[in-house]
């Protein structure tokens, strides 16, 4: 059975992780020692179990993850950590996995795990892509549920070279389009972002600033200033993007310890505490 730190979203980060507004993008970077994994977890936790709003049912969100950098065994692992099981949650139409990572890299090759539940991207051009993706928020999209898009790590596919950054911000545009809201999970280390000696560099800094200038909220995770700690895996620092509400500009940001435990669970607070 799972523990109860590792079944429930940390309180201090529960008022982030409920079902954005309409057209949102809320954009997750992490660095190097620093992994977005957990967060991404609570986010879809969040959407599917926690995350509705005050007075809808329970059943009106649904969730399309898709990810470049992990396949579905990864996530459904993680997910049965905090008592969240995603087979039974497909089954019932609110949650679909894209596999971005298998079938670009073994192309004629099936996912060793998932059982035909996931959708996997069959190539890694921008047309397979954007089609692949677009087939699932389709197939979800039927049964009338406010669906959430989650990318995980959509600027590695941008660093296999099938895609430039303009194409990939008109890919997640496109995306954008036909869901309620989209997360995006993304690296932000300093080489990627201020050398930009190489073309991957450029790359990846101009999509992670145009996500920024779209973002309504971005949620940034790296390592301690002052370097490691046995109680500490890093800090987490919520504050608003370039289309951030302007009555809400300033508003609900803030920076937090976080450590991630050996069973999955996540503990955050504040300095000091």
């Amino acid at each position: 059975m799972a523990s109860t730190a590792s079944t429930k979203i940390p309180p201090l980060l529960e008022p982030y992780l409920n079902l954005p507004p309409e057209a949102a993008l809320v954009v997750l970077t992490s660095v190097l020692g620093a992994s977005a994994n957990w967060l991404v977890l609570r986010w879809v936790y969040g959407l599917l179990r926690n995350g509705q709003q005050a007075g809808e049912a329970a059943d009106t969100t649904a969730v399309v993850l898709c990810s470049f950098l992990r396949d579905g065994a990864f996530w459904r692992e993680g997910a049965a950590k905090m008592g969240l099981d995603l087979d039974a949650v497909n089954r019932s139409k609110r949650f679909i996995f894209v596999d971005g990572l298998t079938g670009l890299y073994v192309p004629n090759g099936e996912p060793s795990t998932g059982g035909g539940r996931d959708h996997v991207l069959r190539g890694g051009k921008m047309d397979d892509v954007k089609k692949g993706v677009e087939k699932a928020i389709a197939e979800i999209s039927k049964e009338g549920r406010k669906v959430v898009l989650l990318v995980d790590g959509m600027d590695a596919w941008l660093a296999m070279g099938g895609v430039g950054a303009l194409g990939a911000v008109n890919v997640l545009s496109s995306w954008r389009e036909r869901v309620h809201a989209t997360v995006v999970a993304i690296s932000a280390d300093d080489p990627l972002l201020h050398a930009q000696n190489t073309t991957l560099e450029k790359d990846h800094a101009a999509f992670a600033l145009s996500l920024a200038h779209e973002a309504r909220i971005v949620m940034a995770l790296r390592l301690l200033d002052t370097g490691t700690a046995r109680d500490v895996s890093g800090v987490v620092r919520v504050t608003g993007g370039g289309k951030a509400d302007e009555d809400e500009a300033g508003k609900g940001e803030g920076e937090f310890l976080y450590f991630v435990g050996g069973d999955g669970g996540v503990r955050v607070f504040e300095r000091g505490a």
